[in-house]
């Protein structure tokens, strides 16, 4: 019986053993698991915040550009009504000139029109290149939503390669210790 015993006493301790490094085991999975659950949330927190930051930056991009566009309409379109108005005055004033002021009025008359040729340029150079930054405005966008596409893809490549390697990880623990 006393060698009953003390197999008994052998077969108690190895079980007790089995189930310490069992436990030990299914503790090691769960911190794999936790941590590769940790790992997948940042991925995807950072993902919404780049996200949102980037959507936040189109807007305010729209806003100004659609502000300083509508500012250059308006004093574009002030200076064409000012214009307007000098050339009506001085049409109408041109009937009560002298032969010399009359002279004097079309060579001013010519310089007025060719400095209204060069301020429409600049107007449409103005409109123009207004146009040109919120395209280039829009393509930053794009850009950016690519870039926020292709971090999440690789981010989210990333969280499978770190679930593999958790999963390798287990199968190696699994037989190192079996």
């Amino acid at each position: 019986q006393a060698a009953t015993q003390g197999q008994v006493a052998e077969a108690k301790d190895a079980t007790s053993g089995a189930e310490q490094e069992h436990a030990r085991q299914i503790h090691i999975k769960g911190t794999a698991a936790g941590q590769h659950a940790e790992a997948r949330e940042a991925v995807e927190e950072h993902h919404a915040q780049t996200r949102r930051r980037m959507i936040d930056t189109a807007e305010q991009a729209d806003m100004v550009v659609s502000g300083h566009r509508a500012e250059t309409r308006e004093k574009l379109d002030e200076l064409r009504r000012k214009r307007e108005e000098m050339e009506a005055k001085m049409h109408d004033g041109m009937g009560q000139l002298s032969e010399a002021q009359k002279v004097f009025a079309v060579e001013a008359h010519a310089q007025g029109v060719q400095r209204q040729l060069k301020s429409e340029a600049y107007r449409h150079t103005a409109a123009m290149t207004i146009d040109t930054i919120g395209e280039c405005g829009q393509l930053s966008v794009s850009v950016a939503q690519k870039k926020v596409e292709v971090f999440g893809e690789k981010a989210s490549t990333q969280v499978v390669d770190m679930a593999m390697q958790v999963h390798q990880s287990h199968i190696r623990t699994g037989t190192a210790v079996g």
